[in-house]
């Protein structure tokens, strides 16, 4: 990725991913730099027709399946990507066709290929509107998922107007509102808690269902939100049930992307407030994985933090590390820093913000405390008992191997196309919203 593009990922502003017009042109510039096709060409004005696999033999009943995002998914730069990767997978091969449209069509393109062979059709850089996209695929779609507050918001009217039939399952991914919430109450900024929960809620209304990452998520929109159905699609990962030894480890892990806000307040009240009473007892470092950290940040996390930016490939840290460490003061959603820590037989110590959602029991699959003397104390009592270690490596792979697996991912999303394409009885989303939502313009002008 150059540099220019890199900045543009790195910016910290609320809702940069849909306004930055100079970060879709270098999208734009980046993506015929790397083999894309010209958006005025003859093939990219077709691309919009629908391909003859996706209107099925009258005896084929799997559904069409279309999904919205953001962007392509990174599965190597973020846990709610590597979600959607996973879900587009399962879907395809679940369904009769899954198209997947993303927002921002230019960017990350080059990570569309896995999927494509996956059999998933994904429409990158074709610079035309979702509306005229849906138009030529008028009423081919069962199920449409739309991805993420803004995402849901900018696209549902298109689907409205052209998919009429189509049930709507809104992803929220994580609720934003609380994510705010809890920044704001620490003094961290942010942006607005009432704005972004009055378009939570608007997603909700017009949707049939709505997807969470977790339980306790699913119950807060159905407190906020009376008669909203809900469903829980969790992360999903592959364990490893081998793994090296304590004794072949040493130093922390945090693993997080740093355009994302929690994650650099963690580590920066960890290096600040944790890390020096765990040295106090134990000469080890914290090693810092993720891209996004500019050299200023980096900077004030001291000596004995490292830095390793963003990594292809995180198995040889984890494997390497004998902790991970999520030390997160605000947040929403489920944390895949915690899962993926597990998942890999990592022990791991967290603060209840980043354990929430997860369904965790303190002591028996992570360690868990939120001040700064209790969390140190944690991190030691892993680090440095081989019985303890092995006991909560051992639990991580089991729960994650139950709870998080690509086979559990893929009964649940059996089950819910099962569910939403047989429920007659259900409520249809108001029919105010055509009138009211933008459709999402997917060129740049």
């Amino acid at each position: 990725m150059t540099e220019g593009i890199r900045a543009h990922y790195d910016a910290r502003r609320p809702g940069w991913q849909l306004l930055d017009v100079a970060g879709r042109v270098r999208e734009r510039v980046r993506y015929a730099q790397t083999g894309g096709r010209e958006t005025r060409s003859a093939a990219a004005r077709d691309v919009i027709a629908a391909p003859a696999g996706l209107y099925r033999p009258a005896a084929d009943r799997r559904p069409r399946v279309l999904v919205c995002d953001r962007y392509v998914p990174t599965p190597d730069r973020d846990a709610g990507s590597a979600r959607m990767a996973w879900m587009l997978r399962l879907l395809a091969s679940l369904c009769a066709h899954v198209t997947f449209v993303p927002v921002r069509q230019f960017a990350y393109a080059e990570y569309a290929a896995p999927l494509r062979q996956a059999g998933v059709e994904v429409l990158v850089g074709h610079g035309r509107s979702l509306d005229r996209l849906l138009a030529a695929r008028a009423g081919v779609y069962d199920v449409v998922v739309l991805s993420r507050t803004e995402v849901a918001n900018r696209c549902a009217a298109a689907v409205r107007r052209h998919q009429p039939r189509a049930r709507v399952i809104f992803d929220t991914v994580e609720l934003a509102s609380t994510r705010l919430y809890r920044q704001r109450s620490i003094g961290a900024g942010g942006g607005s808690v009432s704005r972004e929960r009055r378009l939570e809620d608007r997603a909700i209304r017009h949707s049939h269902v709505v997807a969470a990452v977790s339980a306790a998520e699913c119950n807060e929109i159905a407190r906020r939100r009376c008669g909203a159905h809900t469903v829980v699609l969790p992360l999903v990962y592959c364990c490893r049930p081998t793994r090296p030894a304590f004794d072949e480890r040493r130093d922390l892990l945090f693993v997080g992307n740093f355009t994302h806000a929690p994650n650099a307040d963690a580590v920066r009240w960890f290096a600040a407030a944790v890390l020096p009473r765990i040295r106090r007892d134990a000469d080890l470092r914290l090693r810092v994985a993720g891209p996004g950290a500019s050299a200023k940040t980096v900077g004030a996390w001291g000596s004995h933090v490292t830095y390793e930016g963003w990594v292809p490939d995180l198995r040889p840290l984890l494997d390497a590390a004998r902790v991970a460490v999520a030390p997160l003061r605000y947040g929403a959603g489920v944390k895949g820093k915690v899962g993926e820590a597990l998942a890999m037989g990592l022990p791991c110590v967290a603060t209840s913000i980043a354990a929430e959602g997860l369904e965790l029991v303190h002591g028996t699959h992570l360690l868990v405390a939120d001040d700064a003397a209790g969390f140190a104390a944690a991190v030691l009592r892993a680090y440095t008992d081989p019985h303890t270690w092995g006991r909560l490596a051992n639990a991580g792979v089991d729960v994650a191997a139950e709870r998080w697996s690509p086979q559990a991912m893929n009964a649940r999303l059996t089950a819910l196309l099962s569910e939403t394409l047989g429920m007659t009885h259900m409520r249809s989303p108001v029919d105010a919203l055509a009138g009211s939502s933008p459709t999402v313009q997917l060129s740049v002008t």
